[in-house]
């Protein structure tokens, strides 16, 4: 949105392969966008992610996933401050590499709920990095 800077965050992300090819995954994150001011009033967002979904292996390398779930998404506005539960819908890819590193890309619509909230609809882009580690 206008009113909020970029998001910072980390993500964990937990599979169970069910195939070579299918997988499914919890993942449980937390997004700090960066405070921006609006009119002269200081404006920032955080987002308590706890999703889970599917991925799909295109190659042993390449997968799409998709992940819905529960974003508990809060505002402060100056000295203000109001929470609530959202329901998010977050699709994409991921190249695997052997060594561990993960790169992705990811589409996010982060309140599916737009009917109940009344807000007009926003998405975001997310590139993520991260290293597998095997249990």
């Amino acid at each position: 949105a206008d009113a909020t800077g970029i998001g910072i965050g980390v993500m964990g992300r937990f599979d169970y392969n069910l195939s070579d090819k299918l997988a499914i995954t919890a993942n449980p994150g937390y997004i700090y966008h960066l405070s921006k001011s609006v009119s002269g009033v200081d404006v920032s967002t955080a987002e308590l992610l706890l999703t889970a979904g599917a991925r799909f292996f295109v190659t042993p390398e390449i997968d799409v996933h998709g992940m819905t779930g529960l974003n508990l998404w809060s505002v402060k506005v100056g000295d203000a401050s109001e929470s609530e539960s959202r329901i998010p819908l977050i699709v994409g890819g991921g190249y695997n590499m052997a060594s561990g590193l993960v790169i992705g890309a990811n589409f996010m619509i982060p309140n599916l709920l737009l009917t109940e909230t009344g807000e007009d609809m926003q998405f975001g882009i997310m590139a993520t990095v991260g290293y597998t580690i095997g249990i």
